[in-house]
């Protein structure tokens, strides 16, 4: 069905939702990042569990915005988030890969992180569409 919303135009406004979502979560983490100043090591080199939450919550935000944005097909729009942020991510690592030969992270979380990242997305945008609206 929510494709069917995606007539001349619609697949734009899914992009341009997607996008929105992403500089939105790029504007919270510039104007949180004084805020960690104190954890600044800890963030930088976080411990598995650490990096899993912080996906996971940045992740369901995006994806929650991308919903928002794309209010004509808002699970599409987070859909198309995940996507474009998962090939981000691999597309870094795969950089980080080629310039340093390895990772400073287990390999099990290497691997999750496409998952998690693309997965998170996808239930902030089923949070946004499941939430009970106002009577």
């Amino acid at each position: 069905d929510a494709l069917r919303h995606l007539r001349v135009g619609g697949s734009a406004h899914v992009v341009v939702a997607a996008l929105k979502a992403y500089a939105s979560i790029v504007v919270v983490a510039v104007i949180l990042f004084p805020l960690a100043k104190p954890l600044q090591h800890r963030l930088a080199q976080p411990d598995p569990g650490s990096a899993i939450v912080i996906a996971l919550t940045t992740t369901l935000l995006g994806g929650y915005l991308a919903a928002h944005f794309g209010r004509r097909a808002p699970l599409v729009a987070s859909v198309t988030l995940g996507a474009f942020w998962t090939m981000i991510f691999t597309v870094g690592l795969l950089v980080v890969l080629a310039r340093f030969g390895h990772v400073n992270a287990p390999t099990w979380c290497v691997f999750a992180g496409p998952a998690i990242i693309f997965a998170g997305t996808i239930l902030g945008g089923v949070v946004r569409v499941a939430r009970p609206r106002a009577i």
